[in-house]
């Protein structure tokens, strides 16, 4: 950029005085070419200098050693050059795993000496669920599994995310074909002899004849 404090006589000078400014030093021949200038004329870099590009990355390696000080992951503190996606999952979880755990517990302790609680029957727990919000596909992958797992509730998947109950949804599921936990599917035997009809309907213990042909079994419904 080339400036002064003094100002031209009309617009033909000033386009005459770039037009003459790129003739002399665009292009790789006029490269590093000697520049004369008039009139008070003034040339001011635009771009980074070498120094300035090292005080750049010297400025990086300061942020690097906050976060590692501070056991923090480098993403949390906008530092250039750090993978994304899967990777910050996983810096996440050693976020929650080392320094945030650690505060959380000893403030539990303090917390619960504080107001006399017996740590049994009255305690402090902390959800840790925030910090384990990953990508849409992980997330309902985990929770499909858990809920055939079978520990958790289709509602209480269901209620994490912010959506409404719904009717039979608070029963344990199991991972054989998502009946109702207990139940069997129908054909495999199981406790008493028949296992569950495809209505998720317990096996009752009273047909065990190993004689018996199914299809003189009630149609589902009946």
């Amino acid at each position: 950029m080339l400036s002064t404090d003094q100002k031209f006589a009309g617009k033909e000078i000033r386009e005459q005085l770039r037009e003459e400014w790129q003739r002399l030093q665009a292009g790789p021949r006029n490269s590093g070419a000697t520049a004369i200038l008039e009139q008070g004329l003034k040339w001011q870099a635009l771009g980074l200098s070498m120094v300035d590009s090292q005080f750049i990355k010297s400025r990086n390696f300061q942020l690097r050693d906050i976060a590692r000080a501070f056991d923090v992951p480098p993403y949390k503190l906008a530092i250039e050059g750090e993978t994304e996606g899967s990777a910050m999952v996983q810096m996440g979880q050693q976020y929650l795993n080392g320094p945030v755990s650690g505060y959380c517990e000893r403030w539990k302790a303090k917390a619960e000496q504080f107001y006399e609680l017996d740590g049994d029957d009255t305690f402090l727990d902390w959800d840790y669920g925030h910090f384990l919000k990953a990508d849409l596909l992980s997330l309902f992958t985990a929770y499909r599994q858990a809920v055939g797992g079978p520990w958790m509730k289709v509602n209480e998947a269901r209620r994490a995310e912010g959506l409404s109950s719904v009717p039979d949804g608070d029963t344990v599921q199991q991972a054989v074909n998502m009946a109702p936990l207990g139940r069997v599917p129908a054909g495999t035997g199981g406790a008493g002899g028949q296992g569950s009809n495809q209505t998720g309907v317990p096996g009752e213990g009273g047909n065990g004849d190993p004689n018996r042909n199914p299809a003189d079994d009630p149609a589902p419904g009946v």
